[in-house]
């Protein structure tokens, strides 16, 4: 939310700048302020934080929301035409109010309905709990009917690096995705700004992580400059320096990350050739 909110980066990838709204009814409002007045958010006119607090106290946009009040939603998302919704969660916007156990398969239904608005405008993120069976894998992690993670396009899952309080490292996997490989990656969380960095895949050292995303910047940068045009391994390599074995691995995983198009050639031979379709990078 912070990243799109500033148009900076999330986990070393540029965010295109636009309007967000934090729906928070999953903990008290004085602790989220807390949160986003230490980020600087309380200073964004772009940033909309609604919580209980400020339930009928304020213009309409600020009131609290759950799923009880779509007719709401959709006002909220009209006025800020919003590139970003997160809501918070669950188990308090959706369960609660309408009285069902998070096992119940309903609850896809309202999820549903929810994402057939925002997405209209932009991208959903969901926050969701564990279970407490902590032998469970993958979204079997995540609390109540299968039809919650069945409902969404991607799950990800934040844990503890280790169980010492001080250690500020996590763990973000993504077991479930729909059209990207699962991935697992640990990020260290930066004081200074209060925000999390991407340190590289699991098992990978920092410094293998730091010198991929300085090639991924490279291949971006060369692509975003000529939006449109396919280029073959051998120009990439020309153009940016990087030998042919790091940037096989790397285009990999930028295509099946969605950050870079992929298709055959339209030369006739069979070659590949690597593209972005629109970016609004500065050459």
């Amino acid at each position: 939310a912070y990243a799109v909110a500033t148009g900076g980066k999330f986990m070393g990838e540029e965010c295109s700048q636009a309007p967000v709204i934090f729906y928070c009814a999953d903990q008290p409002s004085n602790i989220t302020r807390h949160y986003i007045k230490e980020m600087g958010l309380d200073e964004l006119d772009n940033f909309h934080i609604v919580t209980e607090e400020n339930d009928g106290k304020e213009d309409e946009r600020s009131a609290n929301w759950n799923i009880t009040k779509l007719d709401v939603l959709e006002k909220h998302l009209d006025q800020v035409k919003p590139g970003l919704v997160v809501i918070d969660s669950i188990r308090t916007t959706i369960c609660n109010p309408l009285g069902l156990e998070e096992k119940s398969e309903i609850i896809g239904h309202w999820i549903k309905e929810v994402e057939r608005l925002v997405c209209r405008y932009g991208t959903l993120i969901y926050i969701h709990h564990d279970n407490k069976d902590a032998h469970m894998n993958g979204i079997s992690r995540a609390s109540g009917s299968t039809a919650i993670t069945g409902s969404v396009s991607a799950c990800w899952r934040v844990e503890r690096a280790s169980k010492e309080d001080t250690d500020l490292s996590r763990i973000l996997s993504m077991p479930k995705t729909r059209g990207f490989e699962p991935i697992c990656v640990n990020l260290h969380f930066n004081i200074e700004n209060s925000c999390f960095e991407f340190a590289g895949l699991k098992g990978e050292s920092e410094e293998v992580a730091k010198q991929k995303q300085s090639y991924q910047d490279k291949i971006l940068k060369f692509l975003s400059c000529r939006p449109g045009i396919g280029f073959e391994m051998s120009e990439i390599t020309l153009h940016t320096g990087i030998d042919k074995n790091s940037l096989y691995t790397v285009l990999g995983r930028m295509t099946s990350k969605g950050i870079i198009g992929c298709r055959r050639s339209k030369s006739g031979s069979k070659n590949k050739v690597w593209y972005v379709e629109y970016t609004d990078i500065q050459c």
